[in-house]
This record gives C-alpha cells, sequence and structure tokens, in this order.
C-alpha cells in the first residue's frame, strides 16, 4: 500500500533540494501490532557550522515540528515549525532559513495562503479517510500534491 502522503513529502523534498538530506529523509505510514502510526514525514538538514543539524517532522495530527538532531539521531525538544496541518512547500522552505541563520524565535511562522487543495482525493487518501486515518480536509489538502 503506497503511503497516502507519499507525493506531499516528495514535492517537500523537491522544494527543499539540497537544503535536505534525501539520504535521512523518509515518510511512513502503517500498522505497527494493531496500532495505526502517524502518517510521518521525517526531514534531515544537514544545518551549516553554526546551526544545525536538526530535523522537521510532520504528520497529519500535529503538523510540522522541528528539533535539533541529537547524537542517537533524533530530534530533542520539538517545537511548532508552522501553523496548520499542510503548508505549502514555500513556507516550510521560509521556516528552513530562519532556522538556518538562527532566527528560531520567528517560529512558528504562518502561511498566509490556505494550503490548496484538490477535488479529488488519490486512492489511498481515500482509503485513509475511511480507515479514519486522516480528516477529509487534511486529505483533500494533500491531494493537491498528488
Amino acid at each position: 500500500m503506497s503511503a497516502p502522503h507519499e507525493p506531499y513529502f516528495r514535492a517537500v523534498l523537491t522544494a527543499l533540494g539540497r537544503l535536505a538530506d534525501p539520504d535521512e529523509s523518509f515518510h511512513q505510514y502503517g500498522d505497527d501490532n494493531g496500532e495505526v502510526v502517524l502518517a510521518e514525514i521525517y526531514v534531515r538538514i544537514p544545518g551549516n557550522n553554526l546551526h544545525g543539524p536538526f530535523g522537521l517532522v510532520w504528520s497529519q495530527v500535529i503538523g510540522w515540528q522541528w528539533g535539533r538532531v541529537n547524537n542517537r539521531g533524533f530530534l530533542d525538544n520539538t517545537a511548532e515549525l508552522l501553523l496548520g496541518l499542510v503548508a505549502t512547500p514555500d513556507i516550510i522552505i521560509s521556516a528552513v532559513l530562519a532556522l538556518l541563520v538562527g532566527d528560531s524565535h520567528l517560529l512558528p511562522l504562518s502561511d498566509s495562503d490556505p494550503a490548496p487543495a484538490a477535488d479529488q482525493l488519490t486512492p489511498a487518501l481515500a482509503r485513509a479517510v475511511d480507515q479514519g486515518d486522516i480528516d477529509p480536509d487534511t486529505a483533500a489538502q494533500l491531494a493537491f500534491y498528488a
């Protein structure tokens, strides 16, 4: 089964380009011993000599968060990156650039334009809505990137 949020993940990675570490970035969606794992996106940003590395994590419940990567490869003390569940790749880039120059005090950013939505869901998103994993509004916003 393909992940319902994979096209959104790819759009974010593509927009971030060289700012993201594709080998350390991933998404997941599935069942863990009967418990549905949140739709999740993790993006590792290598950072620069002053600020980094840090990571971004997204789920359909909390939206985008960020945190510094500790020596075990996990995020420490995540904080809100953006307001809203499905942010446009452009505002994600703005937030990452703020982190890279040490302006984390400006976060969370708010996207002045609402996330675009599609009229029709992909089969994977429709299945996720039917299973109660993603609400219909979030699914419509994710479908825009399919």
